[in-house]
């Protein structure tokens, strides 16, 4: 990770300060979802220029006995215990989450239909789904290579260029899954609107329960070749976004270990030789009371746990747990 402030930054309106706890967190974050190193913007603040009240480990006193010092100190110490073992270590994914900038520019430079849809919210929404689930995902680019993934979410994905449209068709007649939402497939390469396309044979999983549209489709999947599609009608609040992303995620063994604890994330980095990182990271405000997913080594503590055995984490708790087995 390039940069990052260990308290607060400058450039918001409002600026808050990290809790306590939370720059090792979202650093261990980083480190679980590929970071090789973990760099921050600035080591001393500066006392002159726009970003003067830019956060710092070192800060304007020149102490070395500050809360975020120690914090940042308390970090390093543990990247050195943890040592070269994650280095070069990948997170192999299967899901993958398109963001397309240019159905982004197309979709909030339109008249129409609604100034309100604002496109990085929609995607934001399947993100936190897949994340609330403990699924492990790429955020990929429209032009990425999709072969290794089951599963493909292309929220509000308004623009279809090239041959995008025949390689998401690949993915679910093999045997993924497709899932798209409201205002996609709308435009061409060239923001040119599309015929309307009307869906036969495509099964009902969800319908709208009110107003002149009440009993109509709302959330649908079609068979297609070994997999499927799905078509999210809906703007849907973020529990039914959840729920639809879960049925998906559940057909190709996809959902996290912990998928029904609010706020644990586990993610898992594979090193070259083949060495499995468990990274549990709880960022809850109570502690995370869990049986362990694995076997293996707590790289932080040095403690050996079985799969099966209780463990709590503390709020903004982290283990790294080098696993003797599969998860």
């Amino acid at each position: 990770m390039m940069e990052q402030t260990p308290s607060f930054t400058a450039c918001r309106d409002v600026n808050p300060l990290k809790r306590p706890g939370i720059n090792r967190l979202w650093s261990w974050q980083a480190v679980a979802h590929g970071a090789d190193a973990v760099l921050y913007f600035q080591l001393r603040a500066s006392r002159g220029a726009s970003e003067k009240y830019h956060g710092a480990v070192i800060g304007h006193a020149g102490r070395a006995d500050t809360r975020v010092f120690g914090e940042v100190a308390q970090l390093g110490a543990e990247l050195d215990r943890l040592g070269g073992v994650s280095l070069g270590a990948r997170t192999p994914a299967r899901v993958a989450l398109l963001f397309d900038w240019d159905s982004w520019w197309a979709l909030e430079i339109s008249d129409g239909p609604s100034r309100l849809v604002r496109y990085q919210q929609v995607v934001r929404a399947y993100h936190r789904a897949l994340w609330d689930a403990g699924a492990d995902v790429d955020v990929v680019a429209v032009t990425a290579d999709l072969s290794g993934y089951d599963v493909v979410v292309a929220p509000a994905l308004h623009m279809v260029k090239g041959d995008l449209a025949q390689r998401l068709e690949m993915v679910a007649a093999r045997g993924g899954s497709v899932v798209t939402t409201f205002l996609s497939g709308r435009v061409d390469e060239d923001d040119n609107v599309f015929e309307l396309v009307i869906p036969q044979g495509a099964e009902i999983v969800g319908t709208y329960r009110a107003d002149f549209c009440a009993g109509t489709a709302a959330v649908t999947r079609n068979t297609f070749g070994a997999g499927h599609g799905w078509y999210v009608a809906a703007g849907l609040e973020q529990d039914g976004v959840s729920w639809v992303m879960r049925q998906v995620l559940a057909r190709h063994d996809l959902l996290g270990p912990y998928a029904d604890v609010p706020d644990l994330e586990a993610a898992v980095r594979v090193a070259p030789d083949g060495t499995r990182l468990l990274f549990l990271l709880n960022h809850a405000t109570a502690p995370a009371e869990v049986a362990a997913c694995a076997t293996g080594l707590d790289l932080l503590t040095g403690e050996r746990m079985s799969r099966g055995q209780p463990l709590v984490l503390d709020p903004a708790g982290v283990m790294v747990i080098r696993c003797d087995d599969s998860l």
